[in-house]
């Protein structure tokens, strides 16, 4: 069952840890090499930052997760993240299954 993200207080969210903030500064970095229209990349961003927030990226974040932010919040979009973290578009990222750490210990954007 995906959690519910209705009642999360989007400005207030709790600090991201270094392999959080690794992540989500290689997401950002893709989404502009890859030219990523501002609007998605902006809803996309913020749909990862409220997950690793809560979630962390020590661990895995289930698929069910992801796709429910942007049902519980707005201006987010969860269709990039599963992307980027599946290695979608080349992303050339790890499976969403596959251990978080996979993913934190890359330096830089994802590279196909």
């Amino acid at each position: 069952m995906p959690r519910d993200w209705r009642r999360i207080d989007t400005q207030a969210l709790p600090a991201l840890t270094p392999a959080a903030e690794r992540l989500l500064e290689a997401f950002k970095q893709r989404s502009r090499a890859q030219a990523w229209d501002d609007g998605i990349r902006g809803e996309a961003t913020r749909a990862l930052h409220l997950l690793l927030a809560w979630l962390g990226a020590a661990a895995p974040i289930p698929e069910a997760d992801i796709r429910s932010t942007p049902t519980a919040r707005r201006w987010t979009s969860s269709r990039r993240v599963v992307a980027s973290i599946r290695g979608g578009s080349g992303g050339g990222g790890p499976d969403v299954g596959e251990h978080a750490a996979a993913v934190t210990a890359r330096e830089g954007p994802y590279e196909p």
